[in-house]
């Protein structure tokens, strides 16, 4: 399975830390920051492993 990032998805990832550094995020906002940091480790390592070519 390829996995596909894209810009905005890395700005919202640190968007969503800047907001954590200053208040405790809501349950969607952890949530959210969940998938696409996942998103982002999948992406990563298929970069590493040359997959997502």
């Amino acid at each position: 399975m390829e996995s596909k990032l894209v810009k905005p998805d890395v700005d919202r990832i640190n968007e969503l830390a800047a907001i954590a550094k200053k208040r405790q995020l809501t349950p969607a906002e952890a949530e959210e920051q969940k998938k696409l940091r996942d998103a982002y480790i999948a992406w990563f390592r298929g970069e590493l492993r040359g997959t997502n070519r």
